[in-house]
């Protein structure tokens, strides 16, 4: 076999990774068939083909009656009464073509492999998408529906392909196969006509009646989506749930969700139900009138007997196939929907982009402006107005204040996890949003307070600071964060699965990966976001001392309401409804008996209260 050749063999039958598109070149719009030719093109010339076998084998289906009506004929005409020899040939070519045919099924079957292909390309999409979504985005759509919309689009794309795509080569296959017996039958010609009608009011019929399934079928799919994000609160906080009791009050809750969707459910299938025997009685018509019609014409000599019975043969294997037809519309709306709604959500183009011409993000010094910054936060709730922020490169700098003083949307902003409304922000005189995001998030580590976790290795999950690191490299972050005898202990080590968002370890634990995490990933701004809030004070006292050797040469962001862990730091902001009441050195604000004074006084090495 050629080198060539090997390759066109290798596209049908292996696919050795997923060829995920570019979003680049994706749709605009939010039509179907734009979207699911994005993700069939690659491999339209092998659909091509299978299609094209298909349709050869499904119109010798359809044909199979003429060999027997046609040996019919041969008895029928007297022709056989000594020489069985046309009748035994017939019957041979019928046998070797049908083998045939089950040879092109076992090739037309390699067709899942393309369709499963294109479904997990599409769920590839949607993941990569939605991770390009902003935060806000995020922060107002359930976990659970969103995986729930991905997860149903992909089964519906996949059966849209492997099982009612190949319906449409059917349906042509019924219409040559019409002609063709018209032809060979010699059955007068104008039996095309009402032949034809009834395949084609048939649909007609199956088509616009389906359409009626379109709204119940899309409600199922939002109370669906609903259904599973609630499912996925529960299950996630079921520490909460036991705590509070709130067990029964979540199975009714979650009874209510079922109703609903249960009555969704219904409502498409009473419709499902009428459509099925309109259709059915407009095919009973056709089939009476014809059959009637047939009679008339063998009555008066102008059809043979053989012709009536492949007519009826017809008729009776077209109900069969149109009737299927219309119980897979069914479906074909369901798996519809399905794609449609994930395709909604893939056409929405997320707000916070790398620039076009954006270039990567050159640090040097590592200092920040913020200059005349102001932030509405869901363009309702003004989070600062006109906020100015100079830090020097090196900087060691605490914010303080009250929940809702705007500390953590300040971080947010230098992330870009949210675009300031008006002003900018600089890194060594750089706009961040004219530079690359990736490049600007990898200059950035962060220990947050709510610590994010993989349900994978404790390897991996300080890995992740940097990709590329070593296992050495890992091992030596975790000694620094003074997590390495905690994690040895463990009863597989490094290898040890840490559960859903770190559920096996506790809370000082997750903190120690985290802060491992971010001396991996040695970025040359910092961001500690109450970093030491869940340790114990021997832990923290460890973790301190790593953290100021962390924070050598970098600047930093201290965000905490534990004044204690960042009163030495080289300035202190506090702030208040978005704005700056005060800043300066420990002992400068302590003097100046302002905010900062009376929190240190009533602290007395605490917390801020909420």
């Amino acid at each position: 076999m050629s080198e060539k050749g090997g390759v066109m063999l290798d596209r049908f039958y292996k696919f050795k990774s997923l060829n995920v598109p570019d979003a680049a070149d994706a749709p605009r719009s939010k039509a179907f068939l734009p979207w699911v030719w994005f993700f069939v093109k690659p491999y339209k010339v092998e659909l091509f083909i299978y299609n094209l076998v298909h349709l050869a084998r499904y119109i010798y289906f359809m044909c199979t009656a003429l060999f027997f009506t046609k040996i019919a004929e041969l008895f029928e005409q007297g022709r056989v009464q000594y020489d069985l020899r046309q009748p035994l040939t017939i019957l041979a070519v019928f046998f070797v073509l049908n083998v045939l045919c089950f040879l092109c099924w076992v090739f037309i079957n390699r067709r899942m492999s393309i369709c499963d292909k294109i479904s997990r390309e599409m769920s590839m999409f949607a993941v990569r998408h939605y991770m390009r979504m902003p935060l806000s985005w995020h922060e107002l759509s359930g976990s659970g529906g969103k995986m729930q919309r991905i997860v149903a689009a992909r089964k519906g794309l996949f059966d849209l392909f492997e099982n009612y795509f190949w319906d449409v080569s059917d349906f042509v296959a019924i219409f040559v196969s019409l002609f063709v017996s018209v032809y060979v039958m010699d059955m007068p010609n104008y039996f095309i006509v009402p032949l034809a009608l009834y395949v084609t009011t048939y649909m007609a019929a199956s088509y616009y009646t389906g359409k009626w399934l379109l709204k119940p079928t899309n409600r199922y799919y939002e109370t669906l989506e609903d259904l599973s994000t609630k499912v996925y609160e529960f299950v996630n906080s079921i520490a909460t749930v036991k705590l509070f009791n709130l067990h029964r009050f979540l199975m009714t809750e979650g009874a209510r969700k079922e109703l609903i969707s249960h009555s969704a459910m219904m409502d498409a299938a009473k419709l499902r139900g009428l459509r099925w025997a309109l259709t059915d009685m407009l095919a009973v018509c056709w089939i009476t009138g014809v059959a009637a019609f047939s009679i008339y014409e063998v009555h008066h000599g102008n059809m043979s007997i053989s012709a009536f019975v492949l007519v009826m043969l017809f008729m009776l294997t077209v109900w069969d196939r149109l009737a299927s037809f219309t119980r897979i519309f069914a479906m074909v709306v369901e798996s519809y929907t399905a794609v449609k709604r994930l395709i909604i959500s893939m056409s929405m183009q997320p707000s916070i982009v790398s620039a076009v011409d954006a270039q990567p993000l050159k640090v040097t010094k590592a200092n920040i402006l913020i200059h005349d910054v102001s932030f509405l936060y869901g363009d309702v709730h003004e989070v600062f107005e006109n906020l100015n922020l100079n830090i020097a490169a090196g900087e060691k700098v605490g914010l303080l204040g009250q929940s809702g003083a705007g500390k953590t949307s300040l971080i947010k902003l230098l992330l870009r996890f949210y675009d300031v409304s008006a002003g900018e922000i600089r890194i060594d005189g750089q706009n961040i949003k004219d530079v690359d995001l990736d490049s600007l998030r990898q200059n950035i580590a962060i220990i947050p307070q709510d610590i994010s976790l993989f349900n994978h290795s404790v390897l991996d999950n300080i890995r992740y600071g940097c990709i590329d690191a070593s296992d050495a490299e890992v091992i030596e972050a975790a000694k620094k964060a003074h997590a390495h005898e905690f994690i040895e202990s463990l009863p597989e080590g490094y290898q040890t699965m840490v559960g859903e968002r770190g559920v096996r370890l506790s809370g000082g634990q997750r903190q120690r990966i985290a802060i491992a995490r971010a001396i991996l990933k040695d970025a040359p701004i910092l961001i500690l976001d109450e970093a030491t809030s869940a340790l114990d004070s021997e832990s923290e006292r460890l973790i301190q001392e790593s953290l100021e050797e962390l924070m050598k040469g970098k600047t930093v962001i201290a965000i905490a309401h534990r004044l204690s862990t960042i009163h030495h730091l080289d300035r202190l902001i506090v702030m208040e409804d978005g704005a700056i009441l005060e800043q300066g050195t420990h002992q400068e604000l302590v003097d100046k008996e302002g905010v900062y004074a009376k929190l240190w006084t009533m602290q007395s090495g605490g917390f801020i209260g909420d």
